[in-house]
């Protein structure tokens, strides 16, 4: 009987890989953007909600998008061993994001006691959230409301 349930667990572990590599591809594929972002952009730590760790990434925004690029820093000094631990840090390593205003929400919340801003696109299901300080900056370039504290 263990051995049923063992197995079980590993298939279910990999149908919920392939489904979040499926999501991402899927992420990337709509909002890949590969020109160079004209306005101001921020380095800054975000995290998924479903990422097991911080993704260092240069973040910006235009009157019309939210722009999430690769930091070159963090590229140069990622060993070739180390490129392949977290699926989300090589979607942004191989195409910035460009995802519009209009496929975001944005709340301001709490993660582990810190001030953060989510950004959340529901249909797809891409939650990501960034420290209040950096976020703030970002929504005031884009002219958009800044939501108020929890």
């Amino acid at each position: 009987m263990t051995p049923y349930i063992v197995a079980l667990v590993f298939v279910f572990a990999g149908f919920l890989m392939i489904w979040k590599a499926a999501r991402m591809h899927s992420l990337q594929r709509d909002y890949g953007y590969q020109s160079e972002f004209p306005g101001k952009h921020y380095p800054c730590e975000l995290r998924s909600a479903d990422a097991e760790s911080a993704i260092r990434c240069l973040i910006g925004a235009s009157d019309s998008a939210l722009y999430l690029m690769a930091d070159p820093e963090v590229q140069r000094k990622v060993r070739w061993w180390q490129q392949y631990q977290n699926y989300d840090f090589r979607m942004l390593s191989k195409t910035g994001l460009r995802i519009p205003w209009n496929d975001l929400e944005c709340r301001a919340g709490k993660m582990f006691f810190k001030e953060v801003i989510w950004f959340e696109n529901r249909p797809r299901r891409f939650y990501i959230y960034i420290p209040r300080a950096v976020a703030e900056t970002v929504l005031s370039d884009a002219r958009r409301p800044i939501p108020a504290p929890i």
